[in-house]
């Protein structure tokens, strides 16, 4: 399952935030990531990896090395047999 938080909107914007996002988003240690932040959690809900990967936030990878990064997350974590590796590249490399 998928669910999206929308917070630190702009003072303009405050009322598309999601109510009590913010205290989602410093529970699972991204009050000071930086947007994009996102997690993913086990069953029970725990958090088992971030956009946090080796010290810096991948947020939303666009190079082929925060892409590799993001794969390895993504292989860490999934209980499918297998990861797309080819077409999560195609869908977030940036092209030069």
């Amino acid at each position: 399952m998928r669910v999206h938080f929308t917070v630190k909107e702009s003072a303009q914007n405050k009322d598309l935030e999601t109510v009590g996002g913010d205290k989602y988003l410093k529970q699972f240690g991204g009050a000071d990531s930086g947007l994009p932040y996102w997690v993913i959690l086990n069953d029970e809900g725990e958090l088992i990896a971030s956009s946090v990967v080796e010290g810096g936030n991948l947020g939303c990878p666009a190079s082929e090395e925060e892409v590799d990064a993001f794969i390895g997350v993504l292989k860490k974590t999934t209980k499918n047999a297998s990861v797309n590796e080819r077409l999560i590249k195609e869908v977030f490399v940036i092209k030069k």
